[in-house]
C-alpha cells in the first residue's frame, strides 16, 4: 500500500508542478500566470461568453482566484463585460480581439502539448486513463467534501 500511495501522490504532484511550470512560462512574457490560461482557454472555447461564476466551475478554482484573474484580464485588456449594468459576477465575459488572439495561442499550445504528452500512448490506453483519472477525480472530490463542514476541536 505505501507503494500504491507513494506512486499515485508523486505522479500527481508531478504532472501538477509540470503543468504550472508549463502554463506560467507560457504566460510570463504577458505578466500572467497559470490561472489565466485556463481562464483565457476556457473564455475560448466557449466562443467568450462565460460567466465569472461559470468559470469558477470550468477551471475548478475558487470565486476569490477567478475574480482576480479577472480583474487582471481585464485590466490588461483581455476580456470585458458583456453589460457593465449587471452584477459583475453573473454577467457573460468576453474575450476582446486581443483575448481572442491569445485565447487561440493556448488552445493550439495546449493541443501541441497534448500530442507531445500523449506520445507512446494509443488511443485505447488514453481512453483508459481518462476514464480511470475521472473515477478517482470524483471519488476524491466526494471523500473530501466530507471534510469541508468538519470542524477541528
Amino acid at each position: 500500500m505505501e507503494d500504491r500511495y507513494n506512486q499515485f501522490t508523486t505522479l500527481i504532484s508531478q504532472i501538477y508542478r509540470s503543468l504550472l511550470k508549463i502554463k506560467s512560462g507560457e504566460m510570463k512574457i504577458r505578466g500572467l500566470k497559470s490561472i489565466h490560461v485556463s481562464c483565457l482557454y476556457y473564455l475560448y472555447i466557449n466562443d467568450g461568453k462565460l460567466t465569472a461564476k461559470e468559470l469558477v466551475n470550468a477551471c475548478k478554482e475558487d470565486k476569490g482566484a477567478i475574480s482576480r484573474a479577472i480583474e487582471l484580464l481585464k485590466i490588461q485588456g483581455y476580456i470585458e463585460y458583456d453589460n457593465e449594468g449587471k452584477k459583475a459576477y453573473n454577467t457573460p465575459i468576453i474575450l476582446t480581439n486581443n483575448g481572442i488572439e491569445v485565447g487561440k495561442y493556448i488552445f493550439n499550445k495546449i493541443d501541441q502539448l497534448l500530442d507531445k504528452v500523449s506520445y507512446g500512448v494509443d488511443e485505447k490506453q488514453r481512453e483508459n486513463l481518462y476514464a480511470s483519472l475521472k473515477i478517482i477525480a470524483n471519488n476524491l472530490e466526494s471523500i473530501s467534501s466530507q471534510y469541508e463542514n468538519k470542524k477541528i476541536k
